[in-house]
């Protein structure tokens, strides 16, 4: 909340699910995640639906408060943005996973290969969506945490909160990064 400069005004109700089927009857959406998916925010609901803690996943088993804590992000986030349409998507994830998530070889190696090969996929690209493929979304949620992370450990959390608040006047992205920060999203994508 601090970095948002956003609290949220009502409880979030969270439902913590033993199985797959108690994680799909708790998502509102009939458009339900995919298999691979451990949690999910709906932030004009204030509600969280999470996998529990014995779920596995890439040969790990979650820590469900680093799940919990990813999820309350996005509703500040979100919720922080709701009258302009929400966040990009770019900074909804990375956002949310900056704050459970330390950097881990899980990661780098997501976003090695394409590092190498400089091979990113565009934010612009990232700004409503991201990739259905498992792969290709692993390596958006990748960069958008290194984005995020790049943004508030060059820039800092003034200019963040800043930038959040740019946003929340109703500034879109390039005209909200240039204020608080003096450079537009292709510009910020460079230096990243």
């Amino acid at each position: 909340t601090g970095e948002v400069g956003y609290a949220p005004p009502r409880r979030i109700v969270v439902y913590l699910c033993p199985d797959a089927d108690c994680f799909r009857q708790r998502q509102p959406s009939p458009e339900k995640l995919p298999e691979w998916a451990v949690g999910v925010a709906y932030p004009g609901l204030s509600r969280i639906v999470m996998r529990s803690a014995l779920t596995r996943k890439e040969g790990q088993t979650l820590n469900p408060l680093d799940v919990f804590t990813h999820e309350v992000a996005h509703i500040v986030l979100e919720q922080a943005l709701a009258a302009q349409g929400g966040a990009p998507r770019w900074l909804s994830e990375g956002f949310a996973m900056y704050h459970p998530t330390a950097w881990t070889l899980h990661w780098q190696r997501a976003i090695a290969e394409p590092t190498l090969r400089q091979h990113y996929l565009p934010l612009e690209m990232l700004m409503t969506s991201f990739p259905a493929d498992e792969d290709a979304a692993r390596l958006a949620y990748a960069q958008s945490f290194s984005l995020v992370s790049f943004v508030l450990n060059e820039y800092g959390q003034r200019i963040f909160q800043n930038f959040i608040q740019q946003l929340r006047e109703g500034n879109d992205v390039n005209a909200a990064l240039r204020h608080a920060a003096g450079v537009s999203l292709p510009r910020l994508e460079a230096e990243w």
